[in-house]
């Protein structure tokens, strides 16, 4: 009795260390901010740098112009519905999906320049202060 006592605690220890470490990766993995409809999430890898937005519909333009002043892409987001690949003029690359209240951007980071990932991570970084400021 006592050897299964003892395998049975050795097990909940076990799981419980394998759930601390995965929820310790997982929150270094995601940015969220849950309010008023409001969810951001940020997934970042060696290879892949991932933004899914949704937000409110009235502040799709804020985001739009965000992302044209981010990006330097001369207003090329502004009042559009986007689902697909966008090559800017610096030879910057990514898949966007964007329509009123929902974003989604994956950003292959061997498809580009140390440079060009930068502007993207800082669009992810200032994104969660357009879609949640009044």
């Amino acid at each position: 009795m006592k050897r299964v006592f003892v395998g049975f605690l050795l097990c909940i220890l076990l799981f419980g260390g394998f759930f601390c470490v995965s929820m310790y990766r997982w929150l270094h993995r995601h940015t969220i901010v849950h309010g008023q409809d409001i969810s951001l999430s940020i997934r970042e890898s060696d290879d892949m740098y991932q933004i899914y937005a949704s937000y409110d519909p009235e502040k799709t333009w804020h985001v739009q112009d965000y992302l044209d002043e981010t990006l330097r892409s001369n207003h090329m987001f502004r009042n559009a519905r986007m689902n697909g690949m966008i090559v800017l003029d610096d030879r910057m690359n990514f898949f966007i999906r964007a329509v009123p209240g929902k974003l989604v951007i994956k950003f292959d980071r061997d498809d580009n320049s140390e440079e060009a990932f930068h502007r993207i991570k800082e669009f992810g970084k200032g994104l969660k202060f357009r879609i949640s400021s009044n």
